[in-house]
C-alpha cells in the first residue's frame, strides 16, 4: 500500500477504486461511523469542478480476512 496526496487522471482516462487495490482510506477519525454506513465524499477535479459520491464504511479487520487468499476479487 502506498500514500497518495493526489491522483493525477487525464481527460477521459477511468480509474476504478476497490478493496485490496487503489482506494481511499480514513484512519484516525474521530467519528461514530459503523460497518455498513455509507458517506458522502466530494472529489475535487482541477478542471472538472466537485463529483458528490457515496461510498461505504467497511470493517477493516473483516475484509483483510474476506481478501485474503481465494477470496480476492479478479
Amino acid at each position: 500500500m502506498e500514500e497518495m496526496d493526489l491522483l493525477e487522471i487525464s481527460a477521459g482516462e477511468t480509474v476504478a477504486m476497490a478493496p485490496g487495490e487503489m482506494h481511499v482510506m480514513a484512519d484516525d477519525i474521530k467519528n461514530d461511523w459503523v460497518p455498513g454506513d455509507r458517506l458522502a465524499v466530494d472529489l475535487r477535479f482541477r478542471d472538472a469542478g466537485v463529483e458528490k459520491i457515496e461510498v461505504p464504511v467497511v470493517d477493516y479487520v473483516e475484509l483483510a480476512d474476506r481478501l485474503s487468499g481465494d477470496d480476492r476479487p479478479s
